[in-house]
């Protein structure tokens, strides 16, 4: 990464870390992390760098150390139950220096939430800051179907599919 993303990616988080400021930059620090979204945008693979809940599980398994499992939900949803092996650092708190110092660089990181929404935040994130980071498949959703996200995934599937029209 260069001088110029690395600066630009300073600038992102401390932006983005700063919830009770406004989050306009200059034009000149927009312009430079406009260049270091382009960047990154265009050199993400097809799968985005998610990873199936099942390839989780069987990591927790054979018992790898060559990853680290972050939660990203809140301190209260990973104290009412979280994934084995994992360490809890909220979304909004990934980005403070002593939350980065716990990510290894020389392991895998994998990120889950609820959906996949705050944990794909982190990703992105994390990802322009050279971690070796992967979100899972679809959250806590998919690793232990409660009875509400279980009216929930049921709502979506027969709820709103095909309601609306397309353009072509």
């Amino acid at each position: 990464m260069s001088t110029l993303s690395k600066a630009a990616l300073g600038i992102l988080v401390l932006s983005l870390g700063c919830s009770s400021m406004s989050y306009a930059l200059t034009p000149e620090e927009a312009k430079t992390v406009q260049k270091v979204a382009v960047e990154f945008l265009g050199s993400t693979p097809e799968s985005t760098f998610l990873i199936a809940p099942e390839a989780v599980y069987e990591r927790i398994q054979s018992s790898a150390k060559d990853y680290v499992l972050v939660d990203v939900r809140s301190a209260k949803d990973f104290q009412a139950g979280h994934i084995p092996t994992a360490i809890n650092i909220p979304y909004r708190d990934i980005a403070n220096a002593q939350n980065l110092a716990k990510l290894p660089r020389d392991k895998e990181i994998i990120l889950y939430c609820n959906s996949g929404h705050e944990s794909t935040k982190v990703l992105s994130i994390l990802k322009m800051l050279g971690y070796n980071a992967y979100g899972m498949k679809w959250g806590m959703m998919a690793w232990n179907v409660v009875p509400s996200t279980a009216a929930t995934l049921k709502a979506i599937a027969t709820g709103t599919a095909g309601s609306y029209p397309l353009e072509k």
